[in-house]
């Protein structure tokens, strides 16, 4: 009995000196970051959300804030998850009130669909370590072709053969065909918005043959764009 007694004094004797050591520590921690000596960035808005078309190669994007703790913060390091996002920040410390700017640029080229990013801001202060910003942009194509192969077999009828074509906020410049074994009969509005119909035929099927229409059209950033349907015989 009188063993087990000191085991249970001992055990306690151990407990009060953790909480001895944590009260200690919580206290150091007190003095050296006063509960009012805190820095905060606040954002206007940690998330962007916008669609574009995927004729531009690059989307640029910023994120405001302001310091609106008591005390200068420290930027320590910005990690985007993915390398298509790159930031452009060179100021690190942002004193009591100040303004600031986290600027960058997404990889647009050969990405379709939406895109869901996360930046993580890594700062000096305790109670604003990590920061999360959003980025998602939903790329458009400029042009969505069904189909984009145009076949008819040898010795077949030549039958007309219709390609439908929806701009996404594009201008039409040109359709052409190269070569001279196909021609392009008509085109005109689809059903659908912004949906026109090419209908093409072959001048002949006795021959093999193979060419491409071409279809041109010009993006809101003024770029032209030249994409194709394939035409064969065999």
């Amino acid at each position: 009995f009188y063993s087990l007694h000191m085991q249970i004094i001992f055990a306690k004797s151990i407990l009060f000196m953790k909480i001895i050591k944590i009260i200690k520590s919580i206290i150091f921690i007190a003095l050296i970051y006063p509960i009012n000596a805190i820095g905060e960035l606040k954002f206007e808005s940690n998330e962007i959300s916008d669609t574009i078309l995927d004729n531009v190669t690059a989307y640029h994007f910023s994120y405001k804030f302001q310091n609106t703790g008591n005390t200068p913060i420290k930027i320590t390091s910005i990690e985007p998850i993915c390398g298509c996002t790159i930031i452009d920040q060179a100021k690190k410390v942002y004193e009591k009130d100040e303004k600031g700017v986290i600027s960058g640029v997404f990889d647009v080229e050969n990405r379709i669909g939406l895109q869901e990013k996360i930046i993580f801001i890594k700062t000096d202060d305790l109670g604003q370590s990590v920061i999360k910003l959003y980025l998602n942009i939903n790329i458009l194509k400029t042009l969505d072709i069904t189909p984009q192969l145009l076949f008819w077999s040898k010795n077949s009828k030549a039958k007309e053969k219709n390609i439908s074509v929806n701009l996404n906020k594009s201008e039409l410049v040109s359709i052409s065909i190269e070569g001279a074994e196909f021609n392009i009969l008509k085109y005109q509005n689809g059903n659908k918005k912004n949906e026109f119909i090419i209908t093409v035929s072959p001048k002949s099927t006795q021959t093999p043959a193979k060419d491409k229409l071409e279809i041109k059209t010009k993006g809101q950033d003024g770029k032209e764009k030249s994409s194709y349907v394939y035409l064969l015989i065999r």
